[in-house]
């Protein structure tokens, strides 16, 4: 699911659920509910391309595709909580395993790796684009992280239809909207 999804999601969870010890890890149970639905993501371009000349150039358009999203999932969950710091600890921490997935990819990538696709085994960069070699630590929180969040994934991504990801991502927006206005 896109951020905004994920974020309003975490927000209905902290403003229908007072307790913090109950919200947030609810919140973070929502992602991989969420993530368990097919649906379809907008291309991070950057992520697949291993000559740093062609990352540096998709970044920006990449980095304001995610920003705009992330941003509009917690100005949604501002507004319509009233700003209540529990929907928007509670929306963030939704999102948080995906954070943790860009992190995992940009220590990959430090280490000399690269992800092809969303989800599969990084392979090595040829010499000299990176430098080290992965930490054991360092693949052991990789192959944790991954075994969690994308394995549990029961369908393709390439495979969804465009129509079924617009389907589900506004399905779940629009009743994360509707749910954080009767509140």
């Amino acid at each position: 699911m896109i951020a905004a999804a994920h974020i309003i999601t975490g927000g209905v969870i902290g403003t229908a659920v007072s307790n913090p010890w109950l919200a947030i890890p609810l919140a973070v149970v929502s992602h991989y509910v969420l993530d368990f639905v097919p649906h379809k993501e907008y291309p991070v371009r950057y992520r697949r391309l291993a000559d740093p000349r062609s990352r540096r150039r998709a970044f920006p358009a990449d980095a304001l595709r995610a920003g705009t999203d992330i941003g509009f999932g917690l100005i949604a969950v501002a507004w319509l909580s009233g700003a209540s710091s529990l929907a928007l600890i509670a929306g963030i921490t939704a999102f948080l395993p995906d954070l943790f997935h860009l992190a995992d990819d940009a220590f990959a990538r430090s280490q000399g790796l690269v992800y092809t696709k969303h989800g599969t085994n990084p392979y090595r960069l040829p010499a000299g684009q990176a430098g080290g070699h992965a930490t054991t630590f360092g693949l052991r929180m990789r192959s944790l992280q991954r075994t969690v969040h994308m394995r549990m994934q029961p369908f393709d991504a390439d495979e969804v239809p465009v129509w079924v990801g617009f389907v589900t991502q506004g399905a779940t927006i629009a009743a994360g909207l509707i749910m954080l206005t009767t509140l």
